[in-house]
C-alpha cells in the first residue's frame, strides 16, 4: 500500500486512479528537484533503485541536460 492508496478515486486515464497519477507525478518531480533517486526509491517502497529509475526514466532526458549544464558551468565558468 502507498502513502495515496487511501484516496482510491478513479479517473479513468489508463485504468490509473487519482492516487497513482498523483504519486507518479510527485515522484518525476522530485527526480527532477536532483532528489537522490535512492531517497525517492525509498519514499516509494520500492525494492530497489532499479525499479524506481526504470520506471521513472522518461524525466532522465531532461535531467542528463540539466547535469551537463551544471558540469559546463563548474569547468568552464
Amino acid at each position: 500500500m502507498g502513502c495515496l492508496d487511501h484516496l482510491g478515486v478513479v479517473v479513468g486515464y489508463h485504468g490509473l486512479t487519482l492516487a497513482c497519477k498523483v504519486r507518479h507525478k510527485c515522484t518525476a518531480l522530485l527526480l527532477l528537484a536532483n532528489l537522490s533517486p535512492w531517497i525517492v526509491s525509498e519514499r516509494l517502497m520500492h525494492p530497489s533503485v532499479t525499479l524506481t529509475l526504470d520506471t521513472y526514466s522518461h524525466v532522465l532526458p531532461t535531467m542528463q541536460r540539466a547535469a551537463a549544464d551544471q558540469l559546463e558551468q563548474m569547468l568552464f565558468r
